[in-house]
């Protein structure tokens, strides 16, 4: 598997907590989630 990636945290990095615990629901960056999609696409393939 990959290295994680830093969390783009969306001005989230004053609270340590939330930029390096998980993204709760309904607060997905929708960056990385498109990232996330590709990727499983090309695992598909």
């Amino acid at each position: 598997m990959a290295e994680p990636q830093p969390l783009r945290t969306g001005g989230r990095d004053r609270d340590p907590w939330r930029a390096t615990g998980p993204v709760p629901p309904g607060d997905v960056d929708p960056v990385s989630l498109s990232e996330a999609l590709t990727a499983l696409r090309d695992l598909a393939d």
